[in-house]
């Protein structure tokens, strides 16, 4: 498959389960564990990008053992993701709709109260 297209949360959730389960690492998958180990994969995806330039990195990403590694990187981080998800009964489609719904009535607080304050100060000028 070259996209993710065909993919759903749920099967890649399901997967990790069967996956987890045929090697008895359910005793491992605590939140606390899962948490340590999303942090500790990304980071190793952020050492890839150290001491890059935005340029660099765009130059980098073209070569494929770079990619590939990158794509390792983001995987590793997705799946423990999806790992905790599992465990802790979290429903990533809620989470992240409310999450894009949150920053959306931030950004649109943000321009209004941006644009309260401007008018105020012109108000405020013209006094």
């Amino acid at each position: 498959m070259d996209s993710d297209s065909g993919t759903t949360i749920q099967t890649l959730k399901q997967l990790l389960r069967d996956f987890r389960n045929e090697r008895d690492w359910e005793q491992f998958h605590d939140p606390k564990n899962l948490a340590e180990a999303i942090s500790i994969e990304a980071a190793e995806l952020l050492e890839l990008f150290l001491w890059k330039t935005p340029a660099d990195v765009r130059r980098s990403i073209k070569n494929p053992a770079f990619k590939e590694t990158v794509e390792e990187e983001v995987a590793d981080v997705l799946c423990f993701s999806l790992s905790l998800a599992n465990v802790a009964g979290i429903w990533l489609m809620r989470g992240g709709v409310a999450h894009l719904l949150n920053q959306s009535f931030r950004s649109l607080l943000g321009c209004v109260l941006l644009r309260f304050e401007l008018s105020e100060s012109c108000v405020l000028q013209r006094s």
